[in-house]
């Protein structure tokens, strides 16, 4: 084997020179970037050789560097590329931007080579994938080039495009001295979503004005009225947790909305003496938005995702192994060079809201490490929170006052807050600004609540059951139609308090109204 020539260069054609060396010449095929080495150095030249024998020939093949010559070794040993294909490829490409268009799976740059059509190119980079990440570590700043392509390919299977990926990654190595492997920018999470269903008085849903009222939200437990085993089991969790000097396990709250989900996500952070970052399942719509919450957590941070039973499938998979071992995986490549790796998170505490619990697959439910059921507020603890409330909001308010609240509040200290505001500027107008029994009876009869709590839409549901359809049984659908809403926004915002309060009976055959309702609406006129 004939390792290299060093001689005076004697003559060149099409892509070969003969060098001479003590009077012999040798031929040799060289590539066109070396042909411009050789004929651009003065004096005696040298070339690194490999020699191809056959029974019919023998070739000598000449690099100006070993990289080259290592290069052309590994593509010849590549099914159906031959040395004259490989001498092609290290003539119209680069070393560097041969291992770059491999490790990205760029068949276009490959295609571009006389010789290597679309299923050599494909093979081209099944065969040489793991070669080419061994060989371009060696190079400088090869390392960084590795990173980044395995980098542009874990984001793409975390749901991002290639033209996404490919932007992000060479930002990070644009401003980083050192190039790495970067987590997916926080940036690109997304603020927690307002609410969709009707926007109501009454309405259990987060009004827009009411989406951080820090003022009122309670930010202690001793300030939290109600749930009182949730929160003695919660206290209980956190003291221990500190202790331990761990983070608290995996939380899951359910219950109808307004009972204090968040209110108590925001207290568990503020106990543990950590960071809060919060979301909500519609918005993660690809397991990159929530890999970007995930590796923007510190140790021991709380992150909430409230409707979590909303959240993609694909994106809900992402949870399992970042709750139990505190990483998340990323598959790399595609077919049989493809590989899983493993990223490792920040030990954090998951807080899960839902209400629906029933939607929650048995994988994700069962690793939550502690699951509460949150209940509607009894009319006792509803007039505490509207005292308190009203302290805060620096507003006189009787005990009958805040009983006549509270009475009309659904259960719900959520409804109980926003009609102690409608309350509160009824009061400033029209009286002396401090609010009795009989102002708040006042106040909320004119908004069109009664003494259950119920608004216009409520009895006219009632009313469609009991007089147009003789108290049933009839289907959602035709109440929704006669109504004038959604069938969703009857099923979701309406229907349940209705069956709460013991009004509406649902049956296989449809919705009955009870003889607790028929009595009810029969004092009220029908509209």
């Amino acid at each position: 084997m004939i390792a290299h020539l060093s001689g005076e260069l004697a003559s060149t054609g099409d892509r070969w020179v003969v060098i001479d060396i003590g009077g012999v010449g040798y031929r040799v095929q060289v590539t066109e970037p070396t042909m411009q080495d050789l004929v651009a150095t003065e004096g005696r030249v040298m070339v690194h050789t490999y020699m191809v024998v056959r029974d019919d020939d023998i070739q000598l093949y000449g690099f100006s560097h070993p990289r080259e010559r290592e290069l052309f070794t590994i593509l010849i040993g590549v099914t159906g590329i031959g040395p004259q294909t490989a001498m092609n490829i290290l003539s119209r490409i680069s070393f560097e931007d041969f291992a770059i268009a491999i490790l990205s799976d760029d068949e276009k740059v490959l295609t571009r080579i006389p010789g290597i059509g679309p299923k050599s190119a494909k093979r081209l980079i099944l065969e040489l994938k793991d070669k080419m990440k061994k060989c371009a570590a060696t190079l400088p700043g090869g390392r960084s080039r590795v990173e980044a392509c395995d980098a542009v390919s874990a984001l793409v299977s975390l749901g991002f495009s290639e033209r996404e990926a490919e932007e992000a990654v060479n930002a990070v190595i644009a401003d980083l001295p050192a190039p790495t492997v970067a987590g997916p920018d926080p940036g690109l999470s997304h603020p927690p979503a307002g609410a969709t269903m009707t926007k109501r008085i009454t309405s259990p849903a987060t009004l827009p004005e009411e989406v951080d009222d820090a003022t009122i939200r309670p930010a202690r437990f001793d300030e939290f009225v109600g749930q009182p085993q949730v929160k003695e089991t919660l206290a209980i969790a956190i003291a221990a947790a500190k202790k331990r000097g761990e983070s608290l396990d995996h939380i899951l709250f359910s219950g109808p909305p307004g009972l204090g989900k968040t209110t108590l996500a925001r207290i568990i952070a503020r106990e543990m003496g950590v960071a809060i970052r919060t979301t909500t399942g519609p918005v993660l719509d690809r397991p990159g938005d929530l890999a970007a919450q995930l590796t923007a957590l510190n140790r021991g941070d709380v992150l909430f995702i409230d409707e979590i039973h909303r959240l993609n499938p694909v994106v809900e998979e992402i949870l399992y192994p970042a709750m139990e071992d505190s990483c998340i995986d990323v598959m790399i490549g595609e077919g049989p060079g493809a590989r899983s790796v493993q990223l490792p998170l920040e030990e954090f505490t998951l807080v899960g809201a839902t209400t629906k619990v029933g939607l929650l697959g048995s994988p994700l439910r069962d690793r939550f490490g502690f699951i509460f059921r949150l209940n509607l507020y009894e009319v006792g603890d509803l007039a505490a929170i509207v005292q308190r409330s009203a302290g805060i909001m620096q507003t006189p308010i009787t005990p009958e006052g805040a009983l006549e609240i509270a009475k009309r509040s659904r259960g719900t200290p959520r409804i109980a807050n926003r009609l102690l505001r409608r309350v509160r500027d009824f009061a400033l107008v029209r009286g002396d600004g401090s609010i009795d029994g009989e102002t708040a009876d006042l106040a909320l009869t004119m908004l069109g609540i009664d003494r259950l709590g119920l608004d216009d839409l409520d009895r006219r549901i009632l009313s469609v059951i009991a007089y147009d359809f003789g108290g049933g049984p009839v289907g959602v659908k035709t109440i929704a139609i006669s109504v004038g809403e959604e069938v969703r926004t009857v099923e979701e915002v309406y229907e349940p308090y209705l069956i709460q309060i013991g009004f509406i009976k649902r049956t296989p055959q449809g919705r009955e109204t009870t003889a607790a309702a028929e009595e009810h609406i029969r004092t009220t006129p029908r509209e």
